[in-house]
């Protein structure tokens, strides 16, 4: 990923198995923060909910992000974005979520009835770094 600089590319690969934690802001502007499992596709920090949850909610009415993805080995690195949902989708949602659950977990995510699943592409506008 071109945004995060070189000495931190580690973070955003799948093996690390960091999580990001996620801000978005509710309607009455105070902010929502939710630790969520991740990928990078091309350009885009690329997560996962279902629909209806708050975090779903929230992105769709206010596209304005934060990230935080801390090192799992060391938390005073860190890598912060500041980005706006650029893509959402529900095709492919299943699938995605299943393959962030093989990274995490090592094993198929629990399909929910009438659960759907929505996939965001947050493309990141500032990047900061510490550490």
């Amino acid at each position: 990923m071109k945004n995060i600089p070189e000495n931190f590319q580690d973070l955003v690969k799948d093996e690390t198995k960091a999580f990001v934690f996620l801000a978005t802001t509710l309607n009455d502007g105070s902010p929502q923060v939710s630790p969520v499992w991740f990928n990078v596709e091309d350009e885009y920090i690329v997560i996962n909910t279902a629909r209806g949850r708050l975090k779903d909610i929230n992105m769709s009415a206010r596209p304005q992000v934060a990230l935080s993805i801390p090192d799992p080995a060391n938390p005073y690195r860190y890598i912060l974005v500041r980005g706006v949902v650029d893509k959402v989708t529900e095709e492919g949602g299943y699938e995605h979520i299943n393959k962030l659950s093989h990274i995490y977990k090592g094993e198929d995510f629990p399909k929910v009835p009438d659960q759907v699943r929505v996939i965001y592409k947050i493309k990141p506008q500032r990047v900061f770094t510490n550490g």
